[in-house]
């Protein structure tokens, strides 16, 4: 955060234990693009060094001091876990699309389900059933290596004699 902003707010806060301003105006300063308040605009001037008539003549510098102003108060408000209502709207709608792709995620396991229910393929009776087959195929195969595993015995025996 740069100093200019801490000096306008300090001039704020000075000026609101006065009893000078209130937040409402601050809130409503900031939204209409730092216009409307001028004890608001004028510190802000102040603070940043706006009221100086060679500096504040391009709309480029009002601009860059305006989102320095900006980024500053996201910093500041970032400190208190405070999060701007724009971030906040943009999660609440990815929120909610989400929780629709959940549902419709969780329609379709729910009607596959039911598919593999009426053809009667239960899913953990299929892996079991499966795991059957495979220890099957393997207990022939341990016996077809055991057989073959006989017949070149007996084929060498006759050739050692």
């Amino acid at each position: 955060m740069d100093r200019s902003f801490y000096e306008f707010w300090g001039r704020y806060f000075l000026a609101l234990a006065r009893g000078r301003q209130q937040y409402e105006d601050v809130t409503a300063w900031m939204r209409q693009g730092f216009q409307g308040s001028e004890n608001l605009t004028e510190f802000f001037r102040k603070a940043y060094g706006l009221d100086r008539e060679e500096k504040t003549d391009t709309a480029d510098f009002w601009q860059q001091t305006h989102q320095s102003f900006l980024a500053s108060f996201r910093e500041y408000l970032a400190l208190f876990d405070v999060v701007p209502r724009e971030d906040l709207a943009a999660l609440q709608r990815e929120n909610d699309e989400l929780k629709q792709t959940v549902v419709r995620l969780e329609d379709i396991i729910r009607r596959q389900q039911d598919f593999l229910g009426e053809k009667g393929l239960d899913p953990a009776g299929m892996v079991e059933g499966f795991q059957g087959l495979m220890q099957k195929q393997t207990d022939e195969f341990e016996k077809l290596m055991k057989s073959m595993g006989h017949y070149f015995d007996k084929k060498k025996k006759p050739l050692s004699s």
